[in-house]
């Protein structure tokens, strides 16, 4: 049994995790038979005691450094996603920036105060008042030109139609 968990630990070509795993599973319940088998014969004396925490080092080992190879290739796509994270939010940065750059209230700094903010606020807010108050003003005067002139029309087919008769 001693050569059989030996061949068995000295394996180190699996195809997947799960199969490492079960690998695993395997061996630790070869040591754990060998162990209580050694105990019911009554040879479990130091060199077997060594020799079994030996293989469950190695069986650690092994456990070890596949998870250590599994975490790094999580890493690795983790990495990648915050990458393309990354580049997605300065392209949206930089769509933001040039859209702020074109916009006709432009912020140069954060020293504003609160104060300051609320006075260019209430200056904006007047503004768009007074250009609502031209815009209705031109609709009134646009819509009174176009009722004269289809006024105009109307009696210029008016007077046609009374001077042929």
């Amino acid at each position: 049994m001693d050569e059989e968990i030996n061949r068995k630990i000295m394996r180190s070509n699996f195809s997947s995790p799960e199969e490492l795993k079960e690998h695993i599973r395997l061996v630790q319940a070869m040591v754990s038979e060998y162990e209580k088998k050694m105990y019911e014969t009554y040879n479990y004396d130091d060199k077997c005691r060594t020799k079994i925490r030996e293989w469950r080092n190695k069986l650690y080992q092994m456990a070890h450094e596949n998870k250590i190879t599994q975490e790094s290739s999580d890493n690795i796509d983790e990495l990648e996603k915050t990458a393309r994270l990354v580049h997605r939010q300065i392209g949206k940065a930089d769509t933001n920036q040039s859209v702020l750059d074109k916009s006709t209230l432009k912020l140069m700094g954060l020293n504003y105060t609160s104060k300051d903010i609320e006075n260019a606020l209430v200056e904006t807010k007047e503004k768009m008042k007074k250009n609502r108050k031209q815009e209705r003003a031109e609709v009134f005067l646009l819509t009174g030109a176009f009722v004269l002139f289809v006024c105009v029309c109307i009696l210029i087919l008016f007077d046609k139609l009374v001077s042929k008769t």
